[in-house]
């Protein structure tokens, strides 16, 4: 306490703010359509201003069941997921129509003497010490009552309105320059379609070949949670959200694992693809990334090895093909393409010329986008320090 601003206080979240879940909600309870139920998925989507692919509904009647008796998300409050991916955080809109998962997200309501805006940034500087509260041995989760006593700094009210707007305008500046990165990613795949057409339906009329004929696949494996020793820094463990982003390469891994683990461990070399192949949304299916160092990875994912392919060639097929892979999954919810099932699809071989062409207007395109990284890099420090000096009080 002595070491905060003058004007500070601190307080646990659990004194602030009220922190719930949803009612529970069953899947026969599911319907075609109604009021969209969103999961970690579609919550993680809305916390980053994304368009909401809403697969599940309840209906209008059990809604206003649920309303009338125990409350819905109103304008303000904070929604939070908590199994997973965990620190996605989303501040409703006024007039949305939604009800959520529980246990899956977390419900904060019912705010005292705190801005909601100012929480979220304070929030995602402690994300990493909330995610050591995380519980559970083959996925993380945050309880709730953990969360509750998880110490929040707060300045006088207008304080933390200033704090949250300059943060705003910082963060909304990352935004763009991550949306440009988005829209040159896609060029990359524009230039495809017009070199080689769409490998769908393979108008152009390209050899084709089994993915097993284009490269080595390895699925990855989770060494056993039982044994600590398994997980240490030795070298990062890559899970699906390290591919469902809309980078080309890899993000950095939140989890690693310790020589012993690597030993037991499947890897993928710098240069691998990596592809998600089990998923809770059908939509995941067919997601990839570029290993730009040697990963190992868990048995969600399929890694192609090309042989004597260009791998930004194959890559970007992947990526224009994701009908293909996601055709080869089972029609479940839980979508699974087996290692077998991913050898089995077959993918247009042009002339490698032509993919060493492709390849090298992918280049400019690149540069381009390294621009927009390093541009990316500098917000991101600028940001980090904001966010250093807004909570010790130094803006």
């Amino acid at each position: 306490m002595s070491n905060l601003p003058k004007g500070w206080i601190e307080k646990k979240l659990g004194e602030i703010c009220t922190i719930t879940s949803s009612k529970r909600i069953f899947q026969s309870e599911y319907t075609p359509s109604g009021i969209p139920f969103y999961r970690t998925k579609e919550i993680k989507e809305l916390a980053n201003d994304k368009d909401v692919t809403t697969e599940l509904f309840i209906s209008e009647e059990r809604y206003k069941e649920i309303k009338v008796n125990f409350g819905i998300p109103i304008e303000g409050d904070m929604l939070l997921t908590a199994i997973g991916t965990i620190g996605e955080i989303y501040i409703v809109e006024k007039d949305k129509e939604f009800y959520f998962k529980d246990g899956n997200v977390l419900w904060l309501k019912d705010f005292k003497s705190v801005n909601t805006y100012y929480l979220k940034f304070a929030l995602r500087i402690f994300i990493e010490q909330i995610k050591k509260l995380s519980n559970g041995s083959t996925y993380n989760a945050l309880p709730i009552e953990k969360l509750k006593n998880h110490k929040i700094s707060l300045p006088p009210l207008e304080e933390q309105k200033r704090i949250a707007e300059i943060l705003d305008q910082a963060e909304e500046l990352r935004t763009k320059r991550r949306d440009a990165i988005a829209q040159l990613n896609t060029l990359n795949q524009s230039i495809f379609l017009e070199m080689f057409g769409d490998p769908v339906t393979n108008l152009k009329g390209w050899d084709k070949k089994f993915i097993k004929d284009i490269g080595q696949v390895i699925t990855g494996n989770t060494p056993s949670r039982a044994n600590t020793e398994f997980y240490g820094d030795a070298i990062e463990w890559i899970k699906s959200d390290n591919i469902n982003t809309p980078l080309d390469y890899l993000t950095q891994a939140e989890e690693g694992l310790s020589e012993l683990g690597k030993s037991v461990s499947r890897i993928a070399p710098s240069g691998s693809i990596l592809v998600t192949c089990i998923a809770g949304t059908p939509s995941c299916i067919g997601n990839a990334a570029i290993a730009n160092r040697d990963v190992a990875f868990n048995q969600q994912i399929n890694a192609l090895v090309p042989f004597t392919y260009n791998v930004k060639f194959v890559y970007t097929q992947i990526l224009v093909a994701k009908k293909l892979i996601q055709e080869a999954s089972t029609a479940s919810m839980k979508g699974m393409v087996s290692k077998s099932r991913f050898e089995e699809i077959r993918f247009i071989c042009p002339p490698l010329q032509l993919q060493k062409e492709f390849s090298h207007r992918v280049e400019a395109v690149e540069s381009l986008k390294a621009a927009h990284r390093a541009s990316l890099s500098e917000l991101d420090a600028l940001f980090a320090s904001l966010q250093h000096r807004a909570f010790r009080g130094e803006l």
